[in-house]
């Protein structure tokens, strides 16, 4: 009998044991129901996904729809903000894209009939909670310098700002709804001066000339991240520094050269600081403790597939981390499309 009720316990044992296993393994990563943009059960680690857009079928560089039906022109800067909508700046003249979190991208029209202005191409776009929006453009085929817009909750334009000023990069503070620029080899605050005429206030210019390998007046870092301590995050095409809260402006990374990186377009960062994501020509790079691995990147294909690591062509622009940092999500220039890869 004493024997029959061991077997017995420990087959009850065995069978809570795979219960829980499964019920586990069964879990959203992502921690985000979100169907567009959440990661699927069961995520595979580096796992490359097409959540909006498709390079694959022809058509209009322009539509609205779900998933692979929407079309993309040049998708660039993406901005996933706290009311679940991932914001991007697709290069349509005049346009912002959103991307539900249902996977439905839709096309917000801005006016910008009272400036008198032509606005180029977007580039990079922050969208306030009070729904202001707030866009810099791309240099036209002109060599134009990039303009700096903001745009009333109404889509109306509240002020532009351009004029050969090095525009570049939109980052939000973590704990405050304001963005940050780099405006040449500075920062500033994307707020309205007191005048109402320039955008950019308590800007932090630095010395280019001893500081930056490869001056060019009319050049702007590369990249720009505010982390959560507090910390920004900038580049200078293949170097990376950080800006602490002292004031002190630093080159971080060194030990890697200048053979680590190519042309960095984006970075984000955990939020202890201590797991960095790159975008690098291309290539979605990671460092942890120093140490750079490449998780995915142009393949030789060539086709813009999906795949795990290596095995995906990825051609990242922009980057944007999930809040539970279990997924990264990109804009892809030459996929044309919104992607993401699972972290975890």
């Amino acid at each position: 009998m004493e024997k029959h009720f061991k077997l017995f316990a420990t087959t009850v044992f065995i069978l809570c044991v795979c219960l829980a296993s499964c019920k586990k393994s069964n879990q959203v990563e992502d921690g985000d129901t979100r169907s567009g943009l959440a990661a699927t059960a069961s995520a595979t680690l580096n796992a490359v996904t097409t959540i909006a857009g498709s390079a694959y079928t022809s058509g209009p560089t322009l539509a609205d729809g779900t998933g692979a039906e929407a079309r993309f022109n040049i998708p660039n800067g993406i901005q996933l903000a706290d009311d679940g909508n991932m914001y991007i700046a697709d290069s349509n003249p005049g346009v912002i894209r959103k991307l539900s979190p249902q996977g439905v991208v839709s096309t917000i029209t801005l006016s910008n009939a009272a400036s008198g202005e032509q606005m180029l191409g977007s580039k990079y776009v922050g969208v306030a909670k009070d729904g202001t929006i707030n866009v810099i453009t791309g240099s036209n085929l002109n060599s134009d310098f990039p303009e700096a817009w903001i745009f009333r909750p109404d889509k109306t334009v509240f002020v532009f700002s351009g004029y050969y000023a090095a525009y570049c990069n939109l980052a939000k503070d973590p704990y405050q709804d304001i963005f940050w620029f780099t405006n040449g080899f500075g920062m500033a605050k994307y707020k309205v001066s007191a005048d109402g005429y320039v955008i950019g206030t308590d800007r932090e210019v630095f010395d280019a000339d001893s500081i930056f390998s490869q001056y060019n007046p009319h050049s702007s870092f590369s990249a720009l991240y505010i982390g959560y301590n507090k910390v920004k995050y900038t580049s200078e095409g293949y170097y990376i520094y950080k800006y602490t809260p002292g004031g002190i402006l630093q080159r971080i990374f060194k030990e890697l050269g200048v053979e680590g990186f190519t042309n960095i377009t984006s970075l984000v960062a955990n939020k202890d600081g201590r797991t960095i994501y790159i975008a690098d020509a291309g290539f979605i790079r990671r460092i942890d403790n120093g140490r750079l691995t490449t998780i995915a990147g142009p393949n030789p294909s060539g086709d813009n597939r999906d795949g795990i690591g290596k095995n995906a062509d990825v051609h990242a622009s922009c980057l944007a981390l999930s809040k539970d940092e279990g997924t990264l999500y990109f804009s892809d220039s030459k996929a044309k499309a919104i992607r993401k890869i699972t972290l975890r």
